[in-house]
């Protein structure tokens, strides 16, 4: 939903419906922000995508998981990772460096 969008919503919603577009259009920017921050945080990782740096992580495909957004739970896909070491391989959560 754009911003250009929203106002557009927010402009034919009555009260109490003005606050339920806003808070699933904070919900969904929240959503998306996270998913960002994640994908970043991974290349930061392990190199930018299909250009591996060859160090001790690496990608290692994604699955599903949830976040907690306004009392309510959103589903997303999260990346994994994996690290390297001394020929065996650990899983990683995304978070840790």
């Amino acid at each position: 939903m754009s911003d250009f969008s929203l106002l557009g919503q927010l402009d034919q919603a009555s009260g109490s419906e003005a606050g339920q577009v806003f808070r699933s259009f904070i919900r969904e920017h929240v959503r998306d922000l996270i998913c960002q921050v994640m994908a970043q945080e991974v290349s930061l990782l392990c190199g930018p995508k299909h250009q591996p740096t060859g160090g001790d992580n690496f990608r290692s495909g994604s699955s599903t998981g949830r976040i907690q957004i306004d009392g309510k739970r959103e589903e997303l896909i999260r990346p994994r990772l994996r690290q390297r070491t001394s020929g065996s391989e650990h899983r990683m959560a995304a978070a840790k460096k």
